[in-house]
């Protein structure tokens, strides 16, 4: 039995003595900073987080205003920044091919906020030990306003947003393209 406790023993200290000699990983984002559509958890998205389906009755009327989140993929800055946003006639994949062509028309199907194109991202400057709460946001919105009066019965129409360079911030290439799809039902 002494001996057993002896084999536990020496067993239980080579682990803890082995367990000094790792090196702490430490995964820090060195790149230059870029901003993402939020992969997760955006309105109207179902399963599919870089498209809203945004439907509507056959007699809505009413417009639908929903924010679509940004992140800021990299450290805080100690101004203000931001990235550019267009409603971009299509969608291109990395070798420039068209994967997909927008149909809705800002004013008749949709506006966005900010009206400028640009999102901002608030000075992270006070940020301290808490850079993920809400006093030190490492994110922005789109705000997107779909408008149900533009679309005929049973009409669909296609947003594409892409987040585009600034003097700033560069677009992550891979989740720079959010699609928001608008359609109303038809009279039947």
């Amino acid at each position: 039995m002494r001996l057993r406790s002896l084999l536990t023993a020496g067993l239980l200290a080579s682990v803890l003595l082995l367990t000094g000699c790792f090196e702490d990983i430490v995964n820090t984002f060195d790149g230059e900073p870029q901003v993402e559509f939020e992969q997760y958890n955006q309105p109207f998205s179902g399963s599919n987080n870089y498209t809203a389906n945004v439907g509507f009755g056959a007699d809505a009327e009413d417009p639908t205003t929903f924010a679509l989140r940004l992140n800021l993929i990299g450290p805080h800055q100690g101004t203000d920044v931001d990235i550019n946003f267009v409603a971009a006639d299509e969608e291109v994949d990395f070798d420039g091919d068209v994967v997909a062509t927008a149909s809705a028309v800002e004013g008749v199907h949709f506006s966005l906020n900010p009206s400028d194109g640009r999102a901002v991202f608030p000075d992270g400057v006070e940020c301290g030990a808490y850079p993920h709460t809400t006093a030190c946001p490492s994110f922005s919105h789109i705000e997107v306003t779909a408008l149900p009066g533009g679309l005929a019965p049973g009409e669909s129409v296609t947003l594409i947003l892409e987040l585009q360079e600034s003097n700033t911030l560069i677009p992550a290439e891979n989740y720079k393209y959010y699609t928001v799809n608008l359609s109303k039902a038809s009279d039947d």
